[in-house]
């Protein structure tokens, strides 16, 4: 009996993280329905896609506990073998666009214009890939890589993103 409660902690973990999940809210003054589609690592941090009004992609990550961003951290995420991205508030800084959020345990970005018919860049990332890796500094001399396993459930982000079967492949 415990060799079995034993297999079960170490096999069914691993299983719970892999898929991507959408979540309903609704706003209680307007009751908007808002969907999000969001991933676990294996330490529990999260991201999560979110659709704005604007119809822009953001992407957000959450640390679980007491991890915390260094102040105006600076992201690099990477997709499988494509080239990394950085994420920062420079676009911001430069062209006053609205491309970042910073608070110590929650980072928000721009990741997508929103416009299939312009190509999905970043979101066809995901929807292709198995593996998204965020790098973080929880200070000036030190990183942290969290890996997310992305490659289950696609259909969460193309339901929480309003797309339909057809666009961003």
């Amino acid at each position: 009996m415990k060799i079995i409660i034993f297999v079960a902690l170490v096999i069914f973990p691993s299983l719970s993280f892999a898929d991507w999940k959408i979540q309903k809210t609704v706003d209680s003054m307007t009751d908007k329905i808002t969907k999000t589609a969001y991933v676990l690592s294996k330490d529990g941090n999260r991201f999560t896609l979110i659709r704005k009004s604007d119809q822009k992609v953001w992407g957000y990550l959450k640390l679980k506990g007491m991890n915390q961003f260094k102040i105006n951290e600076s992201l690099l995420l990477r997709v499988d073998k494509n080239k990394p991205r950085s994420i920062s508030d420079k676009m911001q800084k430069k062209f006053g666009i609205s491309s970042y959020e910073w608070n110590p345990s929650l980072m928000g970005f721009l990741v997508w214009h929103g416009k299939s018919d312009e190509g999905c860049g970043f979101i066809g990332q995901l929807l292709n890939g198995k593996k998204l890796i965020i790098r973080y500094h929880p200070n000036k001399s030190t990183y942290k890589d969290i890996i997310f396993n992305i490659s289950k459930n696609k259909a969460a982000i193309k339901g929480s993103l309003g797309l339909e079967n057809s666009q961003c492949k």
